[in-house]
């Protein structure tokens, strides 16, 4: 990913310091491209570790739920905290995109969902990404 800076900067243009992380994850490693430095300081490696497995868990599941819902393909999994809302972008079942806001940025939910899909297909990422990594 070259422009893997872009994803931050974009989803800061939305919702400016609301933005709590985002970042890549793959079966073996969580690229963080940008963490808050608040929550940088708040969290340790074992639990953004511990993160990492859990989205890939989320993400397992999809296949299920799209074939019991039979509603098309499955785009985003929204998970909502007392202070957050987290989006993960699924793109293989151990690979994805998460991105992390703060609750008072909710309005922007779906923008930064659109953001985030179009950083997406602009990078080409794809399951083929898991292997370069």
């Amino acid at each position: 990913m070259t422009q893997s800076f872009e994803l931050p900067q974009r989803c800061q243009r939305e919702v400016g310091n609301a933005l709590r992380i985002a970042a890549v994850y793959t079966a073996t490693g969580f690229d963080n491209l940008y963490l808050r430095e608040d929550l940088d300081q708040q969290y340790t490696p074992a639990e953004i570790e511990t993160l990492r497995r859990e989205l890939i868990v989320f993400a397992l599941g999809k296949e299920t739920l799209a074939d019991v819902t039979h509603a098309g393909k499955f785009r985003r999994i929204i998970c909502q905290t007392e202070d957050a809302l987290a989006l993960q972008v699924p793109i293989d079942g151990h690979f994805g995109v998460f991105v992390s806001i703060d609750f008072s940025a909710k309005d922007s939910l779906f923008d930064i969902g659109d953001i985030v899909q179009a950083w997406i297909e602009q990078e080409e990422l794809s399951a083929e990404e898991t292997n370069k990594r």
